[in-house]
């Protein structure tokens, strides 16, 4: 069980070491051996910016990547109103960022294109080449000065 002021992350098979609050979404980091879910249970009146239709419309980004295995629910105790997220299904050591208000942009990490990798490993590849012909020359030079 995490907390941060008066946010609540219940976790099954999952530690949660890492929360943060922003401005319109939660953010953790967590650690899973197998099928972990994580709910995060935030009071309505810990919300900034964004409306419970904004709140109901969250998006869910696990490594910045959209995710959608996951559940929101409205609930109301003594008249203090409370959402929460439910998500399942989680494996690894990402973080997982929950966006509630719309004003939030979560911009997904960049992953290497296989021409991107094919250019670095083409780069090598001529590096190495030019060095042996370098190598070569000068082997090729020194043996007929000395002859």
């Amino acid at each position: 069980m995490e907390t941060n002021s008066t946010v609540v992350v219940a976790v099954y098979k999952v530690t949660a070491p890492n929360l943060t609050t922003g401005s319109g979404n939660i953010s953790l980091s967590y650690n899973v051996s197998a099928n972990g879910t994580l709910t995060v249970q935030l009071p309505y009146c810990e919300v900034n910016n964004a409306t419970i239709f904004d709140i109901m419309n969250s998006t869910v980004y696990v490594n910045g990547v959209k995710y959608t295995n996951y559940t929101l629910a409205l609930s109301a105790n003594n008249g203090t109103f409370s959402v929460s997220l439910t998500v399942y299904g989680l494996k690894g050591h990402p973080t997982l960022i929950w966006a509630y208000s719309p004003a939030v942009k979560v911009v997904p990490p960049l992953k290497p294109s296989y021409s991107s990798l094919f250019d670095q490993y083409m780069y090598i590849i001529i590096c190495v080449a030019v060095a042996l012909i370098v190598s070569i020359s000068a082997v090729y030079v020194v043996r007929r000065r000395k002859n």
